[in-house]
């Protein structure tokens, strides 16, 4: 996450995962949300993705582009 918005340098960020991780994310917004919002200084939206199993994910910008994180 801290390579993608470094490097990348995108005003949105999201991250697109399984339901069961995005709601525990959600669930403990507190914990994760707000302290990447201090860290970085953005609000990480966090999207369910059905098709994607439980340990995928993918950060993407604000247009839908997958970042390279390499």
């Amino acid at each position: 996450l801290e390579r993608a918005i470094d490097v990348e340098n995108e005003k949105v960020v999201c991250i697109k995962a399984h339901p069961f991780v995005e709601a525990y994310f959600k669930a403990n917004k507190i914990k994760f949300q707000l302290q990447w919002l201090m860290k970085y200084k953005k609000w990480i939206k966090v999207l369910p993705r059905t098709s994607y199993p439980l340990m995928q994910y993918k950060i993407v910008n604000a247009a839908g582009e997958e970042l390279n994180i390499s």
